[in-house]
């Protein structure tokens, strides 16, 4: 008969148990003589509780495929990943890395006469300007006042800006047989792309359409550069 009993839930087999226990103790007579049975069949419920409990925690065929399909995918990868290391650049802390700029065309290197430059102002922004290259100037880039005090780069009869007692040159060619002792500044100009300064100018009068005269002192950098003057 308890090869054709129904499978016992969890549940049920622990009422069964209890109800079991309560038939056995309510008569000491029917106890004994029937002890034999209801140990019998408290084995039994005891053998399906502890089949429920196992069916509750083994996962079912598919769910242990899966996981083991997971950790076979897992070890793979990681097995790969260790397989392949990645290749780390050398250290080299007394040669490192440098910016190397784009190098530029032939014909980006052809000056032109009247070049656009930029000028650092007095509140660090950078100016838009025309400059006009003088190859006879071998003395020092020229700069317009007017246009150093509109930047904020010279405020006169100022010793801070050399307005006042300041360093000061004397400049010759500019007007054929004149000179006249020039106010000396310090600017920040950058010209296709070549910085330069803080540097020596001096202040004059210059066209206002072109407010700096590039001297020899930047255009010799610039030649050794790679540059020209273009026809």
């Amino acid at each position: 008969m308890d090869s054709q009993r129904a499978p016992v839930g969890p549940r049920h087999a622990a009422e069964a148990v209890r109800a079991a226990r309560l038939a056995r103790f309510e008569s000491p007579a029917s106890a004994r003589a029937g002890g034999g049975a209801d140990l019998s069949s408290t084995h039994a419920v005891l053998g399906d509780l502890s089949s429920a409990a196992a069916a509750i925690q083994r996962p079912p065929p598919s769910s242990r495929a899966v996981l083991g399909g997971a950790r076979a995918q897992t070890s793979a990868v990681l097995g790969g990943a260790r397989a392949q290391p990645c290749a780390a650049e050398p250290l080299r802390p007394f040669d490192p890395p440098r910016y190397v700029p784009t190098p530029l065309e032939p014909a980006e290197r052809a000056l032109k006469q009247v070049e656009l430059i930029r000028v650092l102002d007095g509140r660090g922004a950078w100016q838009l300007t025309d400059a006009l290259l003088d190859t006879g100037n071998e003395l020092l880039t020229c700069v317009d006042e007017a246009f150093a005090i509109s930047l904020g780069l010279h405020v006169p009869n100022s010793p801070a800006t050399g307005g006042h007692g300041g360093d000061s040159v004397t400049l010759r060619g500019i007007v054929p047989g004149a000179q006249a002792q020039a106010t000396v500044i310090n600017v920040q100009l950058e010209v296709r792309g070549v910085a330069f300064g803080p540097m020596r100018v001096a202040l004059t009068r210059l066209d206002t359409h072109r407010p700096v005269l590039l001297g020899m002192d930047v255009l010799s950098e610039l030649f050794s550069a790679g540059f020209h003057i273009g026809s």
